[in-house]
């Protein structure tokens, strides 16, 4: 018997990965202070300390948001200045 999930599938742009990606370090470090997040286990602020060792920085992500504006560029990139092409 073989199952079959649907799953529905949104477009992601480029802004919105790039925010998520930022959002997502702000949360890391958020978890990492007792002040911001009292009850969070030790356990889980040693893996938010982890994964934030090679998480990249606001700096990298607006290097990435230059060199690769169709994977984490602005909005204005994305249509406006016209990286994407028959929008």
């Amino acid at each position: 018997m073989t199952t079959t999930l649907k799953v529905k599938k949104n477009m992601t742009m480029p802004d919105e990965r790039r925010d998520a990606v930022n959002s997502t370090r702000i949360f890391l470090f958020d978890l990492l202070d007792p002040q911001k997040t009292p009850r969070v286990p030790s356990a889980i602020r040693k893996e938010a300390g982890r994964c934030l060792r090679h998480y990249p920085g606001e700096y990298y992500m607006a290097k990435a948001s230059e060199q690769a504006p169709e994977v984490f560029g602005d909005y204005d990139d994305y249509y406006l200045k016209g990286v994407i092409k028959n929008v």
